[in-house]
């Protein structure tokens, strides 16, 4: 049996590590004290257990697909009150992160997809809500206590897992902050440089040379980096940008044996992979 949730009691567990004061602007580094549950959660360090779910919309979404960002995995329940009390929390990240470099993602565990829409709408949830009725990706990440929150770095390793509800308070709010910089840290400033760098095209048709059907082809595919602009129009740079899947995509058009939709959807495989 799942337990119900259960709200951070800050007081008992926050502990200060150390704070310290600067004339123009201070800084705090603040954490909090072990919680027996968080032990039988998945081990900093594993790599997070790759899963398929849809939301509540019905579009399939598959964790792996998030590779080259850092993630905030939600384990939660329509009916937790914790889990609602940490929703402003959750929902500031995701508007603080929308540049791409942090994807916050919830699952809701148990529940079916008609009452979770409903949810979501009412709640105003701006990040994908999963939705896992018969419990199979809760037990995958050994939760049993909502919410649960795992912090899963660019490479899908886990780099914190924490059960219990980051309260929407100035403390809670702190731990939140803190959690995100001291396990995510690296991977957000990754993150951040690479979308940097991205940017559109500003010629009308960089690859009109290469026919129609190629063309039609880049506009439905999307840089794996992702910024989400067309490949089409896309000159990120970077290991995933733009210019170098137009690259990789350039030798099996220049192959007689491959057709136009096996070149692009070999190169999308390829760069969606996020080899490590």
């Amino acid at each position: 049996m799942l337990e119900t949730g259960r709200p951070r009691n800050v007081g008992a567990k926050l502990l200060v590590v150390g704070v310290f004061v600067v004339v123009a602007g201070g800084s705090a580094l603040v954490g909090r004290l072990p919680d027996p549950l968080d032990s039988s959660l998945l081990a900093t360090g594993t790599e997070a257990p790759d899963f398929l779910l849809k939301d509540v919309q019905g579009r399939p979404v598959r964790l792996s697909s998030f590779r080259g960002r850092a993630v905030v995995l939600n384990f939660m329940a329509s009916w937790c009150g914790p889990c609602q009390a940490e929703l402003p929390v959750l929902q500031k990240a995701s508007q603080d992160f929308a540049d791409g470099a942090l994807a916050v993602l919830a699952v809701n565990v148990g529940e079916q997809t008609p009452r979770v829409a409903v949810f979501v709408r009412e709640r105003g949830i701006p990040y994908p809500v999963l939705v896992d009725d018969d419990e199979r990706v809760a037990r995958q990440y050994a939760v049993s206590v909502y919410p649960t929150n795992y912090f899963i770095d660019a490479a899908g390793i886990v780099r914190a897992a924490e059960t219990g509800a980051f309260e929407d308070s100035p403390q809670g709010r702190s731990i939140f902050d803190w959690r995100l910089r001291s396990s995510l840290g690296e991977s957000l400033a990754a993150a951040r440089r690479e979308r940097s760098a991205c940017r559109q095209t500003t010629d009308p048709d960089p690859v009109a040379h290469r026919g129609s059907e190629v063309t039609f082809q880049l506009w439905k595919t999307a840089c794996a980096c992702g910024c989400s602009i067309p490949l089409r129009d896309c000159r990120c740079e970077g290991e995933r940008g733009g210019q170098a899947m137009l690259a990789y995509l350039d030798r099996f058009l220049e192959d007689p044996d491959f057709t136009v939709q096996q070149a692009v959807g070999i190169t999308a495989a390829k760069f969606r992979a996020h080899a490590r």
